[in-house]
């Protein structure tokens, strides 16, 4: 059986995603370029999973402190890295499939993100 923290930290990446998408979708439309409009997409994404994994995903309302967000920076930054190397090592070295590369990244920054909020960022220690 799958935790309700897992389930709702998924409903809440698809969420956060939906407002990355949303938000360069309209940005481009007002003639933003493609890169400052993804840009502050992806911001805007982080910002609607920073709140929604310290309001609702883990249970508890947790103080908006800068701590918490520089913890939750830094896992989120892990999670980047970390995909972008096994990417890079599984499609340039390796030579396997670049879909396939991308799923295995993206595996990884899913478990980094979700254990690093719930263990280093959205935690009892962490208030």
């Amino acid at each position: 059986m799958v935790s309700k923290d897992i389930c709702r930290f998924l409903l809440a990446g698809v969420l956060s995603n939906v407002v990355n998408f949303v938000c360069y979708q309209f940005l481009h439309s007002l003639g933003v370029s493609l890169f400052l409009a993804s840009a502050v997409a992806y911001v805007a994404g982080l910002w609607a999973s920073y709140h929604l994994g310290r309001v609702w995903v883990f249970g508890v309302r947790f103080a908006m402190t800068r701590q918490n967000k520089i913890r939750f920076l830094l896992v989120y930054a892990i999670g980047g890295l970390g995909m972008s190397l096994i990417v890079e090592v599984a499609a340039n070295i390796l030579g396997w499939d670049n879909k396939l590369c991308w799923l295995l990244g993206a595996a990884f920054a899913a478990i980094n993100n979700f254990i690093g909020q719930k263990k280093f960022v959205f935690n009892e220690m962490g208030k």
